[in-house]
């Protein structure tokens, strides 16, 4: 299984904000999942990931002709690339949901109280669903940013 190190970074920004800013809580809440390797809701959300990337992957030949695709306006291409991207939309619910678990067990550890675990919940909704449609629409990664690849 894949190391979700950097997931778990973000997953720490967005829980930041959701709970009050005292220094306590930031300095805590900068490792969450600290026996990620261990939690059922982490392996569930590990494995939901990579499942999301092995889905986006066989979808990534389609999406880069139509990328490419000069004769089409950018509007145009948008639509095409979404169209294509619901394809995979249980893959992404199974991701979405998976990350609302992870969530809110991690906030319920914290003691956040309800609100705080719903909102925590939608801003790494938001945070990771967003970043997922817009890297698949505009084919930026991370690594075709290392490489010095176009996007």
């Amino acid at each position: 299984m894949r190391p979700v190190a950097a997931l778990m970074a973000s997953l720490a920004v967005a829980v930041a904000l959701a709970l009050p800013g005292t220094a306590y809580v930031q300095e805590r809440v900068a490792s969450p999942f600290e026996n990620a390797a261990e939690d059922p809701s982490t392996i569930r959300l590990a494995t939901a990931l990579e499942n999301m990337d092995k889905a986006l992957e066989a979808l990534e030949p389609q999406a880069s002709a139509i990328r490419a695709d000069e004769t089409l306006s950018e509007a145009v291409r948008r639509e095409r690339l979404l169209e294509l991207l619901s394809r995979e939309e249980a893959r992404l619910d199974d991701f979405e949901t998976a990350l609302a678990d992870a969530v809110r067990r991690f906030m319920e550890g914290q003691n956040a109280t309800p609100e705080q675990i719903l909102r925590a919940i939608e801003i790494n909704r938001q945070h990771m669903m967003t970043g997922v449609v817009e890297r698949f629409v505009t084919g930026w990664t991370p690594r075709a940013r290392q490489s010095g690849e176009p996007v």
